[in-house]
């Protein structure tokens, strides 16, 4: 099971008492992966805050199970990481509106802290396809991140080491989506 979460075009994510979120859930979502692995999900392309290069939170979940409520129970952590866009494509999409409107300064991904610590820009960075002739008609992301099934980062989640905080909404529910993040000019 996949978690995914992300802050919407201004920076403000849902589930955060602070942000006036506490009881929203959106750009959050659980989603089964098949026999091999493999997960989709659709989404707007995520924003940016201060402090921070544009990124979505990634939480491997296996073990546990999915419930009649659309909520995920038991199991372990075996992946907490986040990802991040190739920087030609931020700087593209920083001039369509509404990212164009922006207030903040985008911080590139090298100056990012996560990003850029030992060594795994490789590993963190997406692939970007075109839909269409320009961005704004959608892109689709897509990343490759190899599991050890055998580990268990389950504290680490709730304390927040490797960037996956969690807020104090608490984990999201069974939101189901499709994985290529799109971006639209409207």
């Amino acid at each position: 099971m996949i978690d995914i979460w992300h802050c919407n075009i201004t920076g403000i994510y849902s589930s955060f008492e602070a942000e006036g979120t506490a009881n929203k859930t959106f750009l959050r979502g659980l989603q089964a992966t098949d026999e091999q692995g493999v997960m989709q999900m659709t989404s707007i392309f995520p924003g940016w805050y201060s402090g921070r290069a544009t990124h979505i939170h990634t939480v491997a979940h296996v073990g546990g199970s999915m419930n009649s409520n659309g909520t995920y129970t038991g199991g372990t952590v075996a992946h907490i990481g986040q990802v991040f866009f190739p920087e030609d494509v931020l700087e593209q999409i920083g001039e369509i509106s509404p990212c164009s409107t922006h207030n903040l300064v985008r911080l590139k991904n090298a100056d990012d802290r996560l990003w850029s610590s030992d060594g795994v820009q490789d590993a963190v960075t997406t692939e970007i396809t075109p839909l269409g002739d320009k961005l704004e008609d959608g892109v689709m992301a897509h990343i490759l991140i190899g599991l050890d099934l055998t580990a268990d980062y389950s504290d680490d989640l709730v304390s927040g080491v490797q960037g996956g905080w969690m807020p104090s909404g608490g984990t999201p529910s069974g939101n189901r989506f499709n994985v290529e993040w799109w971006i639209s000019g409207e």
